[in-house]
């Protein structure tokens, strides 16, 4: 079973979207997701249709995940048995910035490097699993 962490700034995106419904989504997939992986056998966080093709070489390790309306960004897979969510892109909030503009490449950036917060350890973001 692998992991899936997030660094402080998606932990802020992720409450905010509370509201919406979208948190419980958000969380219980990835942490489904990552679980579903192991050391030898990949998951859906692992599908080479999550690649992103075009972008510039530094952000080559990072991959995109649809969940509902929004996009999850995160690095990681499988052979390292952890998956680390740098950044959420919010249906209608963020939609300004298309996947090569160099301003959403700015803010994957500067997310690369920002500590984690927390481990997802159930698909209930509210620990009632």
């Amino acid at each position: 079973m692998c992991w899936a962490t997030i660094n402080n700034f998606v932990d802020r995106q992720i409450e905010d979207l509370r509201r919406s419904g979208d948190r419980r989504l958000i969380e219980g997939k990835l942490f489904r997701f990552a679980a579903e992986a192991n050391e030898r056998q990949p998951g859906a966080l692992d599908n080479p249709a999550c690649s992103m093709k075009g972008w510039p070489l530094d952000l080559r390790g990072v991959k995109k995940y649809r969940i509902g309306r929004h996009r999850v960004f995160y690095t990681g897979s499988h052979h390292q048995c952890e998956y680390r969510v740098i950044y959420i892109k919010k249906f209608k909030k963020d939609d300004k910035e298309g996947e090569h503009d160099p301003r959403l490449h700015d803010k994957l950036r500067r997310r690369l490097n920002e500590p984690d917060a927390r481990r997802l350890l159930s698909d209930d973001p509210n620990g009632e699993s």
